[in-house]
């Protein structure tokens, strides 16, 4: 996480579930891409290393996106232990008009912190992604 852009920006969460590695990475990937509302596009899910997995997933907003990244790995006999980080982008004032009509390059947004938006909006949209990231995993576990 250290080597991707604007990492310092954003809390790193962590979350133990109960599991296989292998059986959760895959319930994780299904839980983000095919769900009916909030539908994000997995632009990564790789095993880079033995019992472990990587997961990149963006979900396209009208004001910008959200991005997260999910590792996850094999702590324990039947425990699984995921660390993911949602960094939330918007698009800057010159280019919010034009976005709605054709989506910029994601080399174009900025962070919510670069943003004009007030503290509270900027606390409760990284609240919000977390919290969506954070059911997923849930989900993913519970299946």
């Amino acid at each position: 996480m250290s080597a991707t852009p604007d990492s310092a920006d954003f809390v790193e969460q962590e979350v133990k579930v109960g599991g296989a590695v292998a059986d959760i990475r895959t319930k994780l990937a299904d839980a983000l891409s095919k769900s009916l509302l909030l539908t994000f596009t997995l632009e990564q899910n790789a095993q880079p290393f033995a019992d472990g997995f990587l997961i990149r997933a963006k979900l396209p907003m009208l004001d910008g996106f959200r991005r997260c990244y999910i590792v996850g790995g094999q702590t324990a006999d039947g425990e699984v232990t995921i660390v993911f980080k949602v960094f939330e982008y918007t698009w800057p004032p010159d280019l919010a008009l034009t976005a709605l009509i054709s989506k910029p390059g994601d080399d174009r947004a900025i962070t919510i912190d670069q943003s004009n938006l007030s503290p509270s909006l900027k606390d409760s949209r990284r609240t919000l992604g977390i919290r969506i990231v954070n059911e997923r995993i849930q989900r993913a576990a519970r299946q």
